[in-house]
């Protein structure tokens, strides 16, 4: 068929222009620079949610810029993790908070919360976070593929309680969300 009709994307012929370029036969979503950002994307519902992850990622970046954290990775930013390895990321930059919670933006535009997951710590717990340093989030590689973006919020306010661990929800619902949180 011809090409899909995406919100927030305009579609071009012109390849040099483009953010994102989708390569259908293989279900692959390439950055401008190059990279695989996306696999398995093998229609335009499954290319929409890549959008949108990447429209959030670039309404973000000017608050993110300015609040940046360091992290750690066991073979750096870059390297290529397969599925089911386990990752470590760690930090030793973070100062104390009362709540945080981490997000995992995912390449097909779902976003997972990765933590708060501290079933030992009581609600009404008023210690800072994190209980120590580095701090270390594990996680497990897996689908869907591509290139994700951790997110960590800490704030002294609680954290919109949809953001519990396991929670799954898309990324064009997470400015809002945050802003709630964060205001």
């Amino acid at each position: 068929g011809g090409p899909p009709a995406l919100r927030g994307a305009k579609l071009t012929a012109n390849e040099a222009g483009a953010h994102l370029k989708w390569l259908r036969s293989r279900g692959q979503v390439i950055s401008a620079q190059g990279e695989l950002v996306a696999e398995n994307i093998q229609d335009a519902a499954a290319l929409q949610g890549v959008v949108d992850k990447w429209r959030v990622v670039a309404m973000l970046m000017p608050f993110l810029d300015a609040r940046s954290i360091s992290f750690t990775y066991p073979r750096g930013s870059e390297a290529t993790y397969y599925a089911a390895e386990e990752i470590s990321i760690s930090s030793s930059a973070l100062a104390p908070a009362r709540y945080v919670t981490v997000l995992d933006l995912a390449p097909d535009g779902s976003v997972e919360v990765l933590a708060p997951n501290k079933p030992e710590r009581a609600a009404a717990d008023e210690r800072p976070w994190p209980d120590a340093m580095p701090y270390t989030l594990r996680a497990r590689v897996q689908a869907p593929f591509g290139a994700d973006h951790v997110l960590l919020i800490a704030s002294s306010k609680p954290v919109a309680p949809i953001f519990s661990p396991g929670t799954r929800l898309s990324a064009l619902a997470l400015p809002d969300l945050m802003g709630r949180t964060l205001e």
